[in-house]
């Protein structure tokens, strides 16, 4: 009796078996957000709130923390008053202030005392110190003080697990496939195992494929950078050559610019010699890889988490991490509010094949 042949794996069961993850802020992560000290009264007279609010809201304007309502209705249902305002922070009075607190310690005599006449006696509270940026934030945050709240939907789609449908992790599937054949043609010629891909999720058509080309004359020729120029040079520009390397080509057009194709190997010219398209950048030429993803085989470098960065990238997706890597491991580069351009990073794709690459980096 022959044996079974073997079961060939599916596409479906291959995406199946790994899961992009999204890499997010640090205080996007948290179910938390923090909190601070602040004194709050109950309304004795619902019929005075709002002159209540009024007044308490131009003594104590809590600047900067719009995101706080300013009443909410009491917690102990076994209470006589139906209605608690926030009065101030902690921080508001002075460093020295009595405990319990009166409510002469918060109210100013300058004859206003009346004003607040429908108020009991203070009391403390913790009041968000931040807005919510999600749901669980938010849920959080209510328990503590009503807040406003205005969901981000693509946010929340990508808190929820399940930022992509199966075709997505096909095409995904397909684009990090091309980023492990450049990163396997790499090792097959000396370099690190590592590939990267550009891709363009409008098309699903690929635009450029690298391998790392380190050399001791080209020590800073990552994958990545690689890559991000050989896109460039599909747009007319282009800083270098890489005819010794037959894997990493230029494979679109890129949109716009007079690009090589694989069979040009990553080597067309500026039309009058060797220098960048003096065109200005527009939307239907866009600066280098602005809209476009970049599928890469393991987590960026600091430099070439950068260079996506000026690059202008629109997603980044990596297989396994790096103890020095800048898109999750090390630090979370893509972001940082300071810098002008941030990016979507996830992590995962593919995973245990770039993983089993990866381990060749000595």
């Amino acid at each position: 009796m022959e044996p079974e042949p073997k079961k060939q794996r599916t596409d479906e069961e291959g995406a199946a078996r790994w899961r992009a993850v999204p890499v997010l802020a640090d205080h996007l992560v948290g179910n938390e957000v923090p909190t601070q000290p602040a004194y709050a009264a109950p309304i004795l007279d619902k019929r005075a709130t709002a002159r209540l609010i009024a007044a308490v809201c131009r003594l104590y304007p809590l600047e900067g923390l719009q995101h706080l309502k300013r009443v909410r209705g009491t917690l102990d249902t076994s209470k006589a008053h139906g209605l608690e305002i926030l009065l101030c922070l902690t921080r508001d009075l002075p460093a020295n202030h009595k405990q319990p607190v009166r409510l002469a310690d918060v109210i100013p005599d300058d004859g206003s005392f009346a004003e607040y006449a429908a108020l009991g006696l203070p009391f403390g509270v913790l009041v968000p110190q931040s807005p919510p940026l999600t749901r669980p934030q938010f849920e959080f945050a209510s328990r503590c003080w009503p807040c406003s709240f205005h969901e981000r939907k693509r946010l929340s789609l990508l808190l929820s697990g399940r930022p992509f449908d199966d075709a997505d992790k096909r095409r995904m599937e397909a684009h990090m496939g091309r980023a492990l054949q450049a990163a396997r043609a790499g090792l097959a010629r000396g370099t690190r195992p590592v590939g990267a891909a550009v891709a363009d999720p409008r098309t699903g058509e690929v635009v450029a494929v690298a391998h790392d080309c380190c050399s001791p004359e080209r020590p800073l020729h990552h994958a990545v950078m690689v890559a991000v120029d050989l896109v460039a040079r599909g747009q007319g520009g282009g800083a270098y050559s890489y005819d010794e390397y037959p894997d990493c080509v230029c494979v679109g057009a890129g949109r716009g610019g007079s690009a090589g194709t694989e069979d040009d190997r990553g080597t067309t010219e500026v039309a009058g010699g060797g220098g960048h398209d003096p065109r200005t950048p527009s939307e239907e030429e866009p600066y280098l890889c602005t809209n476009l993803d970049v599928f890469v085989t393991r987590e960026p470098c600091v430099m070439c988490a950068m260079a996506l960065v000026h690059s202008r990238v629109q997603r980044v997706f990596y297989g396994t991490p790096s103890p020095d890597g800048a898109l999750g491991s090390a630090y979370k580069l893509h972001a940082n509010d300071n810098l002008n351009h941030r990016f979507e990073v996830f992590r995962g794709v593919m995973e245990e094949e770039c993983r089993q690459l990866s381990s060749e980096i000595s």
